[in-house]
């Protein structure tokens, strides 16, 4: 499917009401650089939900019965605005959210700066 407006440019292949494990999502930036990431984390995003039109909620366990040779879909998504210096962060983050989600933050806020915030060593890195 492609979508195309005046801003921006999105290829992605078609997508399921759900996803596996295994699966991934490369993202290409503005640069050309390519980036993997794994479907569950890339789900984090709003971004990948809304062009590959599925929900953070979605279920894992469908997926395979539209894939009749076994092998593991990809997709593919450019991400024209971001450069990849900047996409590897957010992928690096995104990853990590899966294994370690950060805390919620209190409202209102406990003290002036991070660390006051968040008790967590990787998100105030």
């Amino acid at each position: 499917t492609k979508q195309n407006n005046n801003r921006r440019t999105m290829t992605v292949n078609t997508f399921t009401e759900s996803s596996s494990q295994n699966m991934s999502v490369k993202l290409v930036s503005a640069d050309g650089h390519e980036v993997m990431v794994s479907m569950k984390a890339a789900r984090l995003s709003g971004l990948v939900q809304d062009a590959l039109n599925i929900s953070a909620e979605d279920d894992n366990e469908d997926m395979d019965d539209n894939n009749d040779d076994n092998e593991t879909p990809s997709w593919s998504l450019d991400v024209p605005k971001i450069k990849g210096a900047c996409l590897k962060h957010v992928v690096e983050f995104l990853e990590h959210q899966i294994l370690d989600p950060v805390a919620e933050v209190p409202d209102p806020l406990p003290a002036e700066n991070l660390k006051g915030c968040v008790s967590q060593p990787w998100y105030i890195n």
